[in-house]
């Protein structure tokens, strides 16, 4: 039987991804990525990946917040009770992803401003084309 391969073009990754280690639950991070960068991320639904070597649905914690000219924030969890996100990256606790609109963001700004908060431990500009495991981030 033959396999199929599905590759993802450099168009589909065109977000901004950081990730932050700390040791608070989800719901502290939020209010503090909140506070820091002025926006109001909100709890959405679970985030959904199947784990194809254990065929099982992993979840992780999801927070999403649009401005009003389309930029999209969201927060992924990197870990779940039986998996991991992102495992080349596990040490990261979460993931900060911004979807550019209509304004144009600069990471170094947010990654200063998030490294400005006692909650957070550290900081990292990532790079999504660079990551083995970078479709389970599209959603």
């Amino acid at each position: 039987m033959s396999k199929t391969v599905m590759k993802y073009g450099e168009e589909e990754f065109d977000f901004l991804l950081i990730g932050i280690v700390s040791t608070f639950r989800d719901f502290r991070i939020c209010r503090e990525v909140n506070k820091s960068l002025s926006i109001s991320l909100v709890r959405g639904d679970d985030y959904s990946i199947l784990d194809t070597k254990r065929n099982e649905e992993l979840t992780f914690p999801f927070f999403d917040y649009v401005t009003e000219y389309e930029d999209q924030y969201c927060i992924i969890g990197n870990r779940s009770e039986n998996g991991v996100l992102i495992p080349e990256r596990k040490q990261i606790d979460y993931f900060l992803v911004i979807k550019p609109g209509a304004t144009p963001i600069e990471i170094n700004n947010i990654s200063a401003d998030l490294k400005k908060s006692h909650l957070i431990q550290a900081v990292f500009n990532i790079d999504p084309n660079e990551l083995r495991s970078r479709q389970n981030l599209l959603f």
